[in-house]
């Protein structure tokens, strides 16, 4: 368990066939020991398909689903 969060806010919007590329980059972070990230994304009323993306995105790396990644 991470001793200190990093919290990052990501505004969406209709960002669906981007959003991973997004994602892709912050998970590549590598932070200091003891360091944990929590990802917070805005979707603000996207009218693509922002949701059904990110939902994808957590599905392929389980880990993002979690408190800290």
């Amino acid at each position: 368990m991470a001793n200190r969060i990093l919290s990052i806010v990501i505004p969406a919007y209709n960002e669906g066939a981007t959003i991973h590329f997004i994602l892709d980059k912050v998970r590549a972070v590598a932070l200091p020991e003891n360091m944990g990230k929590q990802v917070i994304i805005v979707n603000d009323c996207s009218k693509d398909n922002t949701e059904e993306a990110i939902k994808r995105y957590m599905d392929q790396y389980p880990e993002t689903g979690s408190e800290c990644w």
